[in-house]
């Protein structure tokens, strides 16, 4: 019976033998998680005629927050999000959202109120916004540097996979059920990706924390608001505002040395 040899230092860059032995099942682990967010962006493009139709009876304008109300709050989230996993524990951030994830979708399955809908949608995007940038730390504390940069491009991958398959998913399932499966299909899996980061994920925190940079996130969320999908007498006042917003979203960001949105951000240590 043969052994494999253990790694050495330089081999292990730094990492844990326990968590380097288990990288590429970490990897897979962090992907599921990943693709299973961003496929839920996509997916329910396809069920909204079976929404409209449905027993909610959505006005337009609540059909388009139903579908942009997860992203709108994943987007404006997905920095500080971010910094409270560096902070307070990047595996800790990623159960909560999974966890966060799956219980609003669930509720999302059987809403009878789009109002409602709306506000579970919104919930999923705060568990998509813990997420998502713990999937990508974790992998750079599961892998040395030198396979780090094949990691993280195989994790993009699959980002750009869930976008593709959401649709393809969210069909397969109106063909046989009710338009809640859309959402409920997100369940079982959350529940798989959960039982797996809480056995491979390792423990993982920046070591000198940052006072949060909520000025930052406040850049994120009015761009993607459904309400300016069309035109409205409320547009010259909001374009007005614009430069009012941005000046004061940039100046706190330029004041504060941990900014979670810079221009030098290539130069940050945490791209190398």
């Amino acid at each position: 019976m043969t052994r494999h040899a253990e790694p050495t230092a330089e081999e292990l860059d730094g990492i844990d033998p326990h968590v380097f032995h288990r990288r590429w099942a970490i990897l897979a682990t962090m992907c599921l998680s990943l693709v299973l967010i961003v496929a839920t962006v996509s997916s329910v493009n396809v069920a909204i005629p079976s929404l409209s139709k449905s027993a909610l009876r959505p006005t337009d304008t609540q059909v388009l927050w139903i579908i942009d109300a997860y992203a709108l709050v994943f987007a404006a989230l997905l920095l500080p999000a971010g910094a409270i996993g560096d902070r307070f524990g990047r595996k800790g951030a990623l159960l909560t959202g999974l966890v966060i994830f799956a219980s609003a979708s669930a509720a999302s399955a059987f809403m009878g109120h789009a109002t409602a809908l709306i506000a579970c949608r919104a919930i999923m995007g705060i568990g998509a916004a813990l997420i998502m940038p713990s999937t990508l730390s974790l992998l750079q504390s599961a892998f040395p540097r030198r396979e780090r940069a094949k990691a993280i491009a195989v994790w993009a991958g699959f980002a750009g996979a869930g976008a593709a398959i959401g649709p393809l998913i969210g069909g397969i399932l109106l063909a046989h059920f009710w338009y809640g499966s859309v959402f409920f299909v997100s369940v079982p899996i959350a529940a798989v990706a959960f039982v797996a980061s809480w056995i491979l994920a390792p423990s993982s925190r920046e070591a000198s924390a940052h006072p949060l940079d909520l000025a930052s996130a406040r850049c994120c969320p009015s761009s993607g608001s459904p309400r300016c999908s069309r035109p409205s007498s409320k547009a010259p006042s909001a374009v007005g505002a614009a430069p009012s917003w941005s000046a004061g979203s940039c100046w706190p960001r330029r004041r504060s040395p941990a900014s979670c949105s810079t221009s030098g951000a290539p130069q940050s240590r945490c791209w190398n």
